[in-house]
């Protein structure tokens, strides 16, 4: 009886044009980064009703060396916002959940059922990885930017001189990546060790509290801190708050004092930026102190070279 309404489901379905689908715009995910699930339902009603899952909901899960699916797992829905799109003369509907999930696994989104008048619509998402996922970071890579396209006089133009265009712009691309070379690798030729003291040097030279700028020098503080723990940990702090930031280097099992310190250096720039608490100028000493001690001890050993 189950598989005839099944059958049923899907005959009605394709009759009237209707198919639902939904997809991980990104998967895998890094543990803490936000996980979007987009579902779409082709030929939808104008006066379609779908109550979506809200809050912190169990789903089935298991980590990387279990084989039984457990029924305990929870992912956090942040975000819910569904819109109709008119397509001709019929409608798309396109729902898009925002999640987190805080524990290295595998996880199953629930199935995703939706009723209209005409029909009755299931689709299962793909299974959802979530971990400690090293991505690929350009460093200083410019984007190509699309040209413009040129008036009727400037193709007369270039029809006669291409050649002659062709030339310079050959040349100019050959200097521009030859210096763009030189660059990167004089970067590469420092130690990561070597790039952040050399930015909190440079930080410190500022001396934004002789120009009562404390709150910019705190965000620079923060933001630079958490770029060192971005490289040296492989995760994706910079645009976390600094709960998440201490929730994430936890579940990465950093040595707790170690965290602490960490911990102690966030929330002193939080009184200033957030509460909007005032810093003498011998505690910012102080914190630029400490982050470069920390900056020292948690790089990677240097090695001579010859």
């Amino acid at each position: 009886m189950k598989h005839f309404l099944l059958f049923f489901a899907l005959v009605t379905a394709s009759a009237y044009g209707q198919s639902l689908r939904a997809y991980w715009e990104e998967n895998p995910v890094r543990i803490g980064d936000h996980a979007k699930l987009i579902v779409i339902l082709e030929d939808a009603p104008k006066n379609l009703k779908f109550e979506p899952q809200t809050g912190e909901i169990e789903v089935e899960w298991k980590q990387s060396n279990e084989n039984l699916w457990r029924i305990d797992g929870v992912l956090e829905v942040l975000r819910f916002k569904d819109t109709l799109i008119k397509n001709g003369k019929k409608y798309r509907w396109k729902a898009e959940y925002e999640l987190i999930a805080w524990d290295s696994a595998y996880y199953k989104f629930p199935e995703i059922q939706l009723t209209t008048k005409d029909s009755s619509l299931s689709v299962q998402a793909a299974i959802l990885k979530v971990g400690f996922v090293k991505k690929k970071i350009n460093l200083d890579i410019d984007e190509l930017k699309v040209a413009p396209e040129y008036e009727n006089p400037f193709l007369l133009f270039i029809k006669k001189w291409w050649w002659a265009i062709l030339g310079v712009v050959s040349f100019c691309f050959i200097i521009y990546f030859w210096n763009k070379r030189k660059r990167l690798k004089k970067i590469e030729n420092k130690s990561l060790k070597q790039r952040y003291l050399e930015e909190v040097v440079s930080l410190r030279k500022n001396e934004y509290w002789n120009k009562q700028k404390t709150e910019k020098h705190y965000l620079e503080f923060t933001y630079l801190l958490k770029r060192f723990l971005t490289d040296i940990y492989e995760l994706n702090l910079t645009s976390k708050t600094t709960k998440e930031t201490l929730l994430l280097l936890n579940k990465k099992g950093i040595d707790s004092h170690v965290v602490i310190r960490i911990q102690n250096l966030l929330k002193e720039a939080d009184m200033v930026k957030f509460a909007k608490s005032t810093s003498r100028d011998e505690l910012m000493l102080i914190g630029l102190k400490r982050l470069e001690e920390l900056i020292v001890e948690l790089s990677p050993i240097e090695t001579i070279n010859g």
